[in-house]
């Protein structure tokens, strides 16, 4: 069976992330769910060190996509979506320890030009409101200090939708994919 299609890949998974009620999951559920409906394994290691990759879609020999996913909160709860979320900027990009950008610039990076592993990918799924929208300049920051505004990273992106839990929020889907070999 020949494998799906980059492009076709990053497009089912913001469709799925959209489909499968990511308002009352966090990350490792949303791992698992997505597992499931794409056929991909989770928490699998990485070549070196001892880090886990969320998750890897398997292709055909040498066509594996290796996928990172990460949440961010700008608001503390869907029942108070006027209250910020502190930690919303250390998470995503202010914690160089701790922070999504360790996802792509260490653990997604080291991937480059391993066997086995074609395409390489970034979830980024995103919970503001109404009181407490996410500035375009924090999205943005976080894809020029991750080094995703370069090639060969393609952005894909679903459209801000209401949160179903509470009408005062809403939820955003990025995606980053690039060739793990230079084009």
């Amino acid at each position: 069976m020949k494998s799906p299609m980059p492009e076709q890949i990053a497009k089912q998974i913001l469709l799925e992330v959209r489909k499968i009620g990511v308002e009352k999951m966090y990350e490792n559920d949303c791992t698992s769910v997505l597992a499931e409906r794409l056929g991909a394994k989770k928490q699998v290691r990485y070549p070196e060190p001892n880090w886990f990759c969320d998750l890897v879609i398997h292709g055909s020999t040498g066509n594996d996509i290796w996928i990172e996913i990460k949440f961010a909160w700008a608001y503390a709860k869907d029942i108070a979506p006027a209250q910020h979320n502190w930690a919303f900027r250390k998470h995503l990009i202010a914690d160089p320890s701790e922070s999504a950008l360790i996802d792509v610039t260490k653990k997604l990076k080291s991937l480059l030009n391993y066997p086995r592993v074609a395409y390489i990918g970034f979830l980024l799924v995103v919970f503001d409101s109404k009181p407490i929208p996410i500035p375009d300049k924090d999205i943005e920051e976080f894809e020029t200090m991750a080094g995703l505004q370069e090639a060969p990273w393609l952005k894909y992106e679903e459209p801000r939708w209401i949160n179903p839990r509470n009408p005062e929020c809403n939820i955003m889907a990025f995606y980053w994919q690039r060739p793990t070999t230079n084009i």
